[in-house]
């Protein structure tokens, strides 16, 4: 909740700004909020990536913190890399500024965002995590279908995993944005 009125306000507070100036914005003011001498907050912090994209220009910008990226791209997919430190002041770490990164992007491109969720999912025969190399080959395998049947192919394989015990363990989100499938 609280990551999410920083973003907002950030969002609010710099219009036209590019995400790796507001995910630095909103990582000052989790600092602010979280960082001080007691060591409250140590623990507080989130894994966050923002993009940018123009319609008219091929181009994605982004910054990511913790999480990458995944653009899936004539049955490959490429791993966007993210910064490898947080939002917030993980264990006493020093505030440092994200990096902006940019992308062509070309026709049929699919960009995915989500939460690591789906990967530390646990079910399948021996009870395991999902795990990232199994949902990077999920995603590549439904990158040609549209959006509503990519949807329900993520809920029934994460459905399929859960199996009987269709206990959800974390928080689970995934945005798959194709950008020029029109």
């Amino acid at each position: 909740i609280i990551a999410c009125h920083l973003l907002t306000a950030a969002l609010e507070n710099l219009p036209g700004k590019h995400p790796a100036e507001i995910l630095d914005e909103v990582n000052a003011e989790f600092y602010s909020l979280f960082n001080n001498e007691n060591g409250c907050g140590e623990q507080s912090f989130i894994r966050m990536a923002l993009i940018a994209f123009n319609p008219h220009h091929p181009e994605l910008e982004y910054a990511a913190s913790l999480n990458p990226i995944y653009l899936t791209r004539q049955n490959t997919l490429e791993k966007l890399p993210a910064d490898r430190f947080p939002v917030g002041p993980r264990f006493g770490g020093s505030q440092r500024a994200f990096t902006p990164q940019h992308i062509q992007l070309n026709h049929g491109d699919t960009v995915y965002l989500f939460s690591d969720g789906y990967a530390a999912q646990t079910g399948g025969r021996h009870n395991k995590k999902f795990n990232a190399t199994r949902f990077r080959q999920l995603l590549l395998s439904i990158q040609d279908h549209p959006m509503p049947a990519q949807k329900r192919l993520l809920d029934e394989e994460l459905k399929a995993w859960m199996g009987p015990v269709d206990e959800q363990t974390d928080d689970i989100t995934v945005l798959g944005l194709n950008l020029y499938q029109y």
